[in-house]
Order: C-alpha cells, then sequence, then structure tokens
C-alpha cells in the first residue's frame, strides 16, 4: 500500500504521479490497482491499461448515472442509441444524429484527447429540443 499528498484540486490528476511514487518506493506497481471514482478518467485508464495493471475504477460521473434524474435526462447522449454500423445516434425523439467531424484536446500534461462530434439534420419543430440541447436554430 502507499499514499501520497497532493495540491490538487480534483483526484483525477493525481493517480499517476501517486502511482510514480509507490513504483520508486516498492520498485515496481502493484498488479492490481483499486480507487474511488475521483480517479476516473480517460487519461488514467491509458496509463493504467500501458503499464498492463488490473484496474478497478469506476469511471467519473459513475454514480450520478445510476440516478433516476440522471437516466430520465434525454439530454444525456448516455440514454440514446448508438448505431455502431452506422456511427450514428439515435435521440429520446427518433432523431439520427450522423458523424461530422473530429476534434482534438491537450490536457494540463499533455494528453490527447479526441472527440467525435454529431449533429442531427434537423431539430426544427421538435417537441423535446427544450430539454435536449441548449443550441438555438435548427
Amino acid at each position: 500500500m502507499g499514499y501520497s499528498l497532493h495540491q490538487r484540486p480534483t483526484d483525477t490528476r493525481c493517480l499517476k504521479p501517486h502511482l510514480d511514487k509507490v513504483k520508486t518506493a516498492l520498485g515496481k506497481l502493484p498488479s492490481t490497482v483499486i480507487a474511488d471514482a475521483g480517479y476516473g478518467g480517460e487519461e488514467n485508464y491509458a496509463y493504467l491499461e500501458s503499464e498492463q495493471l488490473e484496474a478497478l475504477v469506476k469511471y467519473n460521473t459513475y454514480h450520478k448515472e445510476q440516478t433516476k434524474k440522471w437516466k430520465n435526462d434525454m439530454g444525456k447522449i448516455d440514454n440514446w442509441i448508438y448505431n455502431e454500423a452506422a456511427d450514428e445516434w439515435t435521440c429520446a425523439a427518433g432523431q439520427k444524429l450522423t458523424f461530422r467531424y473530429k476534434s482534438k484536446e491537450k490536457t494540463e500534461s499533455g494528453y490527447e484527447i479526441q472527440h467525435r462530434h454529431y449533429r442531427s439534420n434537423n431539430c426544427e419543430g421538435c417537441p423535446l429540443k427544450a430539454s435536449c440541447t441548449k443550441v438555438t436554430g435548427n
């Protein structure tokens, strides 16, 4: 077991520095890493995978997603249907959102996150639009 103290506002950016200290102190990393949802994030999962560690780390929205409010929020893409073969999402109103483009973002540590952007052809007149998106226009 290892411990460390970090002056960071969130746990997410502390996992790798903590495990680096553990590795230095013990000479190796444990085969399994257990951490709470505060450490869940793409960058941490990629790091754990690169180190070939078994990870028991919930993603950071796990607990919110278990609530009735989250599950009933039609604005959450997690509540939509994804068709992998067509690479499109279907919203609660049945509108298809097709892939448009990719963008990249770098975290403070230099880790690159890729985002995929989707868009519907037209949401005009949809009775669910106000609950689904903050975008104005079509």
